[in-house]
């Protein structure tokens, strides 16, 4: 009887283990490095700007299934760049977790590359950004850079960031919130929202709504399906849709705007002075209104020295003051 018992409970701290599995965690540290270039194959990674002048480098394998010996991060120093690289075998990708922190000088250029796994940096103030990913979730707050930024399938948030930003998604939806500086959006499928940004904006989106919230600059807003909105911004506006209406509410116009429209609505409220604008509208299939002003296929208001012009080919157009 006591020899049973002994191998039972033997059976079950065998299965505790196999259940537990594996876990593991390395940390490195570096001087003078002034570039990081990370691969990070199924691994999410951390990082995070340090007011030292240590780079501390670590990652965590969580691996259920012990496999951990066919999974490597590998890394080295050339000259002042650190190169992180992970090798993980596909047939082992849901039988572990992996993830890289990353603790660095405030002013270190980022170089990354992810086939599948989510990326977060904070407080940074560097140089140049590049990020790509296959399949993960970027996000990027309180950092000072140019940025470089794509993914084929995943979510792209920015928040308090200053510097030009290049930023593309092939299907996933783009966030920014409070920027200074230039924005390059463009997006084949999935939402955008661009939010207290100050600087130029061009917008190109295939497929997906985008919201333009409390900007100010000149913008270019292009959307092949989707509907464009604007609400209290301020600049030089030319918005063109193929399948979707432009909306605009408590909009400042400071120089000539365009607006068209192949398949879809055209509304503005603006805040200007009705005689500082001079509106000159067409339509081939659709009515036209300015104010208390009406048409149904060429209407010209005002004498102001800011000019507004917008066509549709089927769609409706009301130009009225904001209340």
């Amino acid at each position: 009887m006591k020899l049973l018992v002994s191998k039972l409970f033997l059976c079950i701290i065998l299965i505790s283990n196999a259940l537990i599995g594996f876990s593991t965690t390395k940390t490195m540290e570096f001087s003078g490095i002034n570039k990081i270039v990370v691969s990070a194959r199924f691994f999410d990674t951390n990082i995070y700007g340090s007011s030292g002048n240590k780079t501390i480098f670590s990652y965590t394998i969580n691996d259920s299934f012990k496999n951990h010996k066919k999974i490597h991060v590998n890394h080295k120093k050339v000259g002042n760049t650190l190169i992180i690289e992970v090798e993980t075998p596909l047939r082992y990708v849901n039988n572990f977790e992996g993830k890289i922190k990353l603790s660095i000088p405030k002013d270190v250029d980022i170089d990354y590359k992810s086939s599948s796994g989510d990326l977060s940096c904070i407080e940074m103030r560097n140089n140049s950004t590049n990020i790509a990913a296959s399949s993960g979730d970027i996000s990027l707050i309180n950092f000072n850079s140019k940025f470089n930024l794509k993914t084929s399938s995943g979510d792209i948030k920015l928040i308090e960031c200053n510097g030009d930003i290049n930023v593309k998604t092939s299907s996933g939806e783009q966030y920014l919130r409070t920027i200074k500086g230039n924005v390059n959006s463009i997006s084949s499928s999935g939402s955008a929202k661009l939010e207290n940004v100050n600087g130029k904006i061009n917008l190109v989106s295939t497929s997906g709504d985008s919201d333009i919230i409390h900007c100010i600059g000149k913008m270019r807003l292009t959307s092949t399906s989707g509907e464009l909105e604007l609400n209290d911004c301020q600049g030089e506006f030319h918005a063109s849709s193929t399948s979707g209406d432009i909306v605009a509410k408590n909009i400042n116009f400071t120089d000539e705007s365009r607006f068209s429209s192949t398949s879809g609505d055209i509304e503005m409220k603006y805040s200007n002075r009705t005689e500082d604008l001079r509106f000159t509208l067409n339509s081939t299939s659709g009515s036209l209104k300015v104010d208390n002003k009406y048409s149904d296929d060429y209407l010209t208001v005002g004498e102001g020295s800011i000019l507004i012009k917008s066509s549709t080919t089927s769609g409706d157009q009301v130009f009225k003051k904001y209340r």
